[in-house]
């Protein structure tokens, strides 16, 4: 197994590494382990009131808060994961690492530019939602909303009410965008932890 030198030093000269080293794979494991309970939460909640019909009937404007968390929580387990990668490839981390722009960061350590592509286009979206619910920018309009729901639960029919104000995200939607996350996680583990980056 080679050491941490040599895989830095073939990642430098554009050559994938054979194996990581096992220090290396361990910070990529649990950050993997904790980015997937995380997602599985989310997503078992989803399907639980869907299916008891329970909902929060708090005050909107506190669902909607409580929303942004969420997605919050799934991009810094993202970003906690992207920085492992990061490592794995070799790629040397900016300052601060990959904070909470994880479609930046996506393809930054995406050295081909291609594999994550369509992940960054809906990273971009949940990114907007998560800000405007967590009070980072001003809402949009209703119909930007809309696609952004669209596009960040890949068209599922109940995300939301976005022409309301404060606009509604379901937890059916939440448990969609966390099984994207959960898809990706499984991407991005099994390619950094074989060595393809």
């Amino acid at each position: 197994m080679p050491d941490r030198s040599s895989l830095l030093l073939r990642a430098a000269h554009g050559m994938a590494p054979s194996v990581a080293p096992q220090s290396d794979l361990s910070g990529l494991n649990r950050a993997y382990v904790v980015m997937e309970s995380g997602c599985r939460f989310l997503i078992a909640r989803g399907r639980h009131r869907a299916l008891t019909g329970h909902h929060d009937h708090g005050h909107p404007l506190v669902r909607w808060r409580m929303a942004g968390n969420s997605l919050k929580e799934l991009d810094r387990f993202l970003s906690i994961l992207l920085q492992e990668c990061a490592v794995l490839s070799g790629r040397k981390l900016k300052k601060g690492g990959i904070g909470e722009d994880t479609a930046a960061g996506l393809h930054w350590i995406d050295a081909s530019g291609h594999h994550f592509s369509t992940d960054m286009t809906r990273l971009r979206a949940i990114e907007r939602i998560r800000k405007a619910a967590c009070g980072e920018q001003m809402i949009g309009s209703g119909v930007r909303l809309e696609r952004d729901f669209a596009v960040a639960t890949a068209g599922l029919p109940a995300a939301g009410r976005a022409r309301v104000r404060p606009p509604e995200i379901s937890d059916q939607a939440i448990a969609a965008i966390a099984e994207f996350y959960l898809a990706l996680a499984d991407r991005l583990h099994a390619r950094f932890a074989e060595g393809i980056v």
